[in-house]
């Protein structure tokens, strides 16, 4: 795991998730993270660019995180997006023009992947989209799948 000097950015409105996201990457020596409440927050947010990676909520209170990722490839395309979710809900291909989300993944598939998979993209590794049918209990990474979650 890499100690990023540039920051990680949560942005999620679960205050309990945003602890046990924040513990578990001190943990994994992941340390830098900071995180907004809501969409309102990063917009009034300044240097935007100093995140090596965001990790936004799929829903959050007013927003979708659908719409905060729209809003970074406008102001910081060349920084990428994880998406994460607590619901079940595949990624849908009509997002396919959101070039910087690089991964979307359930919080239900445990704190050590998704921080694990944070830390992989704040390092710019390349991988396919991941994403995790619960639904089934179907583990999708699989290389038939061509779906990677570590």
């Amino acid at each position: 795991m890499g100690d990023s000097v540039q920051p990680i950015c949560l942005i999620d409105d679960d205050l309990i998730f945003g602890e046990s996201f924040r513990r578990q990457s001190q943990k994994l020596m992941l340390k830098n993270v900071e995180t907004f409440n809501n969409f309102e927050e990063v917009r009034k947010a300044k240097n935007l660019e100093r995140y090596s990676c965001f990790v936004v909520d799929y829903d959050l209170e007013d927003e979708t995180g659908i719409e905060v990722a729209k809003f970074l490839q406008e102001k910081v395309p060349f920084v990428p997006v994880v998406i994460v979710s607590a619901t079940n809900r595949p990624w849908d291909e009509q997002h396919d023009d959101l070039e910087n989300v690089k991964a979307f993944v359930s919080k239900w598939s445990g704190l050590n992947t998704v921080v694990t998979l944070v830390d992989l993209v704040a390092e710019g590794k390349e991988f396919p989209m991941m994403v995790r049918d619960f639904s089934k209990n179907n583990d999708l990474t699989n290389s038939s799948h061509g779906i990677y979650l570590p």
